[in-house]
């Protein structure tokens, strides 16, 4: 006698009890209200994640995604794309992973961010979402603060001739961090993933490269013209960074 396939062909381990099948059913509602025949894949999807870790955060998480996306309204129009709809599904799969494995309330509040401005966005640079998403699982919330202080305190990091000063101007801001080796090395990762961007009067890159820019000499020609301030930021979000500051912010619901 045949038998009827599973409806999952791989195995999935069992759904935690930190979220009972009564929520999971909410979710699947909620979901559906805005994005019609994929809630329920996604909710599903989230409850195999949830197997794996079994945590009150992701819990949470999950909660207060739900009423942030029901809260989003009419302003979800793209979702009639079921192009769309299939990328918010991979977008929430992803967070939902990386919400398994962190506790940090900042990188949390980055993910849930991330859902909610997926699903406001129009088709366009949707392979860049994805791999914003992938930054924030890499990232600590040191590397998110620290983004977050060149965003909000642009003008702060201007004429500085050496990294030490950088180091200075961010315990100043409240990052509290140990040692400037311990700066630099935040710092190098947000360059290489191109979120920040260093003036070329900053110096080399090495930390040991601690020198001043010696001053420039005037000439006459220079006393007698108008006085002129010519300002120039050290550090600076780079507008991938600008991009990514912006995905990582809750939009206004």
């Amino acid at each position: 006698m045949q038998t009827n396939p599973p409806e999952f062909p791989l195995e999935s381990p069992p759904i935690s009890n930190l979220i009972l099948d009564g929520y999971i059913a909410a979710l699947k509602v909620g979901l559906s209200a805005i994005m019609p025949g994929v809630g329920p894949v996604i909710a599903e999807s989230l409850g195999t994640i949830v197997g794996y870790r079994s945590k009150v955060e992701l819990e949470n998480w999950l909660s207060k995604l739900h009423e942030q996306m029901l809260n989003l309204g009419d302003r979800v129009t793209t979702l009639e794309s079921s192009e769309k709809a299939n990328e918010i599904c991979s977008i929430v799969i992803s967070a939902g992973q990386a919400v398994a494995k962190c506790h940090q309330a900042e990188k949390m509040d980055a993910l849930q961010a991330a859902v909610l401005n997926t699903a406001v966005s129009p088709m366009e640079n949707a392979d860049e979402r994805a791999v914003f998403v992938r930054y924030i699982d890499e990232l600590t919330p040191t590397h998110l603060r620290m983004l977050r202080i060149f965003s909000d305190k642009p003008s702060g990091f201007t004429n500085i001739s050496e990294y030490i000063g950088v180091f200075k101007l961010l315990q100043h801001y409240g990052m509290n961090l140990p040692t400037n080796d311990d700066c630099f090395l935040y710092f190098r990762e947000l360059v290489s993933r191109d979120l920040i961007r260093t003036h070329p009067k900053l110096g080399s890159g090495d930390r040991s490269d601690d020198r001043a820019i010696p001053p420039a000499v005037l000439t006459m020609k220079d006393i007698d013209a108008p006085i002129r301030t010519t300002i120039w930021r050290a550090v600076s979000l780079s507008p991938t960074g600008e991009r990514f500051i912006r995905f990582i912010t809750q939009p206004s619901l």
